[in-house]
């Protein structure tokens, strides 16, 4: 018993000197920093120090209690500029950390809802913009993306909003995935509740919405969530039209026909998947990336027979490349909305 105990006293000795030679390391004044004093150790009060953690809650507790508008806005940021994440991330398997990094998080939350009311009662988007920027930074899963929808809305910078929608959609997508798509679902309709634009006429709105010459030369490329938009309206107009539309996946594998599982290999192939098929499908058509190394494309006005074709085409443009991965791929034909109701009732 005495030697464990002796091993466990000659185990610290070793870390705490080592903590001190990393510490004189950092230009700190000298001093012993660590103190031992029957079995715990504490920080030498010699040494003045600060713990962020401690004056995040001073700084929330004093704002609450503050008179006026300026002071308040002023400790609140100095709390909200302090959380910088989830706290000591690297000590997960501790149960006390658990707790506190869950109150911190808490606490972090009802600061931020607290200062969005105020600054949405002075209309001071720039510092709202600056909010919901610093939350998508320090949480990224905390809607963050919200204010500055709304801040960019208040200041009338619309067309800011439709390329951040696109991000974030994608963004949250790739977290929630398809089993979570209520939680997905909820998120979109918030941010659509910002998309406001102001009274305008015909001609401008319809200039606004017109492409650029030079997209269309090349297939529509979108996010996940407008593609599937875009599938719905698809499956609507085919009713009328009387148009053929195919659904195309495209899978990277490797020589045995298994889908490609690396991370990092993915994202290098998945360039090149991209530039193939975007070289090798039409205008008219449109393509999104699925997930790793996986895309679908919408061919539109094209038959099933003709896939193989367009395939080919995009072979031809991978080999190009010089790997030795494949691309598999699948194929259905876009139904009605009709067609798909009959197949639900006979099932």
């Amino acid at each position: 018993m005495n030697g464990h105990w002796t091993m466990r006293i000659m185990r610290s000795t070793g870390l705490i000197y080592n903590i001190r030679k990393k510490l004189e390391q950092t230009g700190l004044p000298k001093g012993k920093y660590i103190i031992s004093r029957r079995g715990r150790f504490y920080w030498d009060k010699e040494i003045p120090f600060e713990e962020d953690a401690q004056l995040f809650e001073e700084y929330c507790s004093r704002a609450c209690r503050a008179g006026d508008w300026e002071e308040r806005m002023e400790l609140c940021w100095k709390a909200a500029l302090l959380y910088k994440g989830a706290f000591l991330k690297d000590s997960e398997q501790e149960g006390w950390v658990k707790e506190e990094r869950e109150r911190y998080h808490i606490m972090f939350r009802k600061l931020i809802e607290y200062m969005a009311e105020l600054l949405r009662k002075k209309k001071a988007y720039i510092q709202l913009e600056k909010l919901g920027r610093h939350v998508s930074k320090a949480a990224p899963y905390e809607e963050g993306e919200l204010l500055v929808i709304e801040a960019l809305t208040g200041m009338g910078r619309t067309e800011q909003i439709e390329s951040l929608y696109g991000e974030t959609m994608e963004k949250y997508r790739q977290v929630y995935m398809e089993e979570e798509l209520c939680k997905l679902k909820d998120f979109r309709r918030k941010i659509e509740e910002q998309l406001d634009h102001p009274y305008d006429i015909l001609d401008n709105i319809q200039e606004n919405m017109t492409e650029q010459l030079e997209k269309v030369q090349e297939p529509y490329q979108c996010n996940w969530m407008v593609f599937r938009e875009i599938y719905h309206m698809v499956a609507r107009m085919i009713e009328r039209s009387g148009q053929q539309v195919q659904l195309m996946l495209c899978t990277l594998t490797d020589m045995e026909k298994h889908p490609i599982r690396s991370d990092e290999c993915a994202e290098v192939l998945s360039r090149y998947i991209w530039e193939s098929i975007c070289r090798s499908i039409r205008a008219g058509d449109v393509v999104t990336r699925y997930g790793k190394g996986q895309y679908l494309v919408l061919l539109i006005n094209t038959k099933p027979e003709d896939c193989q074709v367009i395939q080919k085409r995009i072979d031809a443009q991978f080999r190009k490349k010089d790997t030795v991965y494949e691309i598999r791929y699948s194929v259905k034909s876009v139904r009605s909305l009709n067609n798909a109701k009959d197949d639900q009732s006979l099932s």
